[in-house]
């Protein structure tokens, strides 16, 4: 396996890129009556939309786009309140300003069309909501994982210069499987992070792009990386709303599963030589286990 800890005295720190993709958030106020709020919802198209990256980091996470409202109160939500998201935009979320908690659809509502949703009302179903709670988002920073994951198969440089520097192109992925369990309303989960934080996130990311590494002919050179992430477990209940009876229904609080994502940040890069780390040139990729038991594999294209 190969190494799990950096050694700074031991690498060559490539610079690394510090942008970050943000999202425009531009919330409906659902604390408005309804002609105000009609007219609100008339002026304020904006979803939550993923702006094209730049530099070279894509997060994988085929997420639907989605409207945003926001209540000032959680009390003073009630079934005539989600009656008229569930009628005019079932694919929402709600940001409750007072408990710091979010409504968003549940996975089975992401993953059908607007037709088909509308099909399932009409035919009387009960359609299902999470509330989730996230607590401090200090507790939910992102973290730079401690394992180095090679972008690179091992190059050597070809001068007659005893040393120099060397461009070296990469292509590669980082995909997460979460342990058992994390996996349910993962795309839920995935919306309440993009919310509250900016962040794309997703259990796979793909980099691009070109370093330059510094290396002596005849030793070996590898250009590794290390991803940001951010792990949390969110507590939530079900909000159902049943539109023939016209009534909703909280659940009971729950913890979810801890789970792991990735997250649009440029990774840090870094310069081995085999002098200085054993880098494993047999080996394409990696498999780490974290304490948790997420599996982190890569990839090199």
């Amino acid at each position: 396996m190969l190494p799990t800890l950096l050694l700074l005295g031991s690498l060559c720190f490539a610079k690394p890129l510090t942008y970050i993709d943000y999202y425009s958030f531009s919330a409906i106020n659902l604390d408005l009556p309804d002609i105000g709020l009609n007219w609100d919802e008339s002026l304020n198209h904006t979803s939550i939309t993923y702006s094209n990256l730049e530099f070279n980091v894509y997060v994988e996470n085929s997420m639907p786009d989605v409207v945003k409202y926001e209540s000032s109160t959680r009390e003073l939500f009630n079934w005539k309140k989600l009656n008229h998201i569930v009628k005019n935009n079932p694919k929402s979320i709600v940001y409750f300003k007072d408990s710091r908690t979010l409504l968003v659809p549940n996975d089975d509502i992401l993953d059908m069309s607007d037709e088909e949703i509308k099909t399932y009302l009409n035919e009387g179903n009960p359609i299902t909501y999470l509330e989730l709670d996230y607590g401090s988002l200090k507790s939910h920073s992102t973290t730079l994982e401690p394992v180095l994951i090679p972008a690179t198969s091992c190059l050597f440089l070809n001068d007659e210069k005893g040393s120099g520097s060397l461009s070296i192109a990469y292509s590669g992925g980082t995909v997460i499987r979460n342990i058992a369990g994390a996996n349910a309303n993962y795309k839920s989960g995935i919306l309440g992070l993009t919310y509250l934080t900016g962040y794309k996130a997703g259990a796979s990311a793909s980099f691009s792009g070109t370093y330059s590494c510094n290396t002596s002919k005849g030793k070996a050179v590898r250009l590794f990386y290390r991803v940001f992430t951010m792990d949390v477990k969110p507590k939530y209940k079900n909000i159902v709303y049943d539109g023939l009876k016209n009534i909703m229904v909280d659940g009971q609080w729950s913890e979810m599963e801890r789970r792991k994502y990735l997250v649009d940040l440029a990774p840090q890069y870094y310069c081995a030589t085999e002098d200085k780390l054993d880098l494993q040139c047999f080996k394409p990729g990696i498999e780490f286990i974290d304490r948790n038991g997420n599996i982190i594999e890569s990839y090199i294209k």
